[in-house]
């Protein structure tokens, strides 16, 4: 079976850039640009995974969180960031219920090797 990536960001060429990388790596991946889109994407398909951008234009991701947790409590949800995670944020963030934090500048191999580790966590 296909796994199934949601990627939340409101930066269309990121949005962009990971759908035609983790559809050539056999990934199914479909994307959200605000809050809005996030939670009638996750309260109407499951997904395996969910990339969460931390700093989304209309919304914090952390606010996102937890009502994507309550709607799908068995995904894995990585928050994907473009700026710098200190550790009192990174102790919040997984405290929350994230399975990782990734930063947008990583490597895409290094990206899609943590997602396949956080599907893989849940099984």
């Amino acid at each position: 079976m296909t796994p199934h990536i949601l990627l939340v960001d409101d930066e269309a060429a990121i949005r962009e850039l990971y759908t035609l990388y983790f559809n050539s790596q056999g990934f199914q991946i479909s994307t959200a640009s605000n809050a809005v889109q996030a939670l009638d994407a996750v309260y109407g398909t499951k997904f395996d995974v969910i990339l969460l951008d931390l700093g989304l234009g209309d919304s914090n991701g952390m606010d996102l969180l937890e009502p994507i947790k309550i709607a799908q409590p068995d995904v894995p949800v990585v928050i994907f960031t473009g700026v710098t995670v200190d550790n009192q944020l990174r102790r919040s963030i997984l405290a929350r219920g994230a399975a990782a934090i990734l930063r947008k500048s990583y490597p895409l191999n290094y990206v899609i090797e943590e997602v396949k580790r956080a599907i893989n966590s849940r099984r």
